[in-house]
């Protein structure tokens, strides 16, 4: 069985087959558009229209004026579920090391409810 889609050649959109004639590889309104005259305005607009093109500097980042980089390990700084994650992290390696036996068990226990 043939695939019912294919892509445009010209548009490059993903089109069915019925909208392509026999081995055509440019869908059939690519075709039409291609195929309709252009109105004399519009033609002499685009023969005699100039394009100019300014690209632009790069910029380079601003150095804070104290030399320190801002916002890296400043608190409330990131997305709010790995803020959340990261305390959540600290306070398990607090609790670890000021409790490693109950937090030993706590682990198995967990780990066990798991399957693991």
């Amino acid at each position: 069985m043939a695939s019912q889609w294919q892509r445009c050649e010209e548009c490059r959109k993903i089109r069915q087959i019925v909208e392509f004639s026999d081995d055509s590889q440019t869908c059939q309104e690519c075709r039409d558009r291609a195929s309709r005259p252009r109105s004399s305005a519009q033609a002499a607009a685009s023969r005699s229209a100039v394009r100019v093109t300014k690209v632009a500097a790069p910029t380079a980042p601003a150095a804070p004026a104290n030399g320190t980089l801002t916002g890296v390990g400043v608190p409330g700084r990131g997305d709010r579920e790995v803020r959340v994650r990261r305390a959540r992290l600290r306070a398990l390696e607090q609790l670890a090391a000021v409790h490693p036996e109950e937090f030993e068990e706590l682990l198995a226990a967990a780990r066990g409810d798991e399957g693991l």
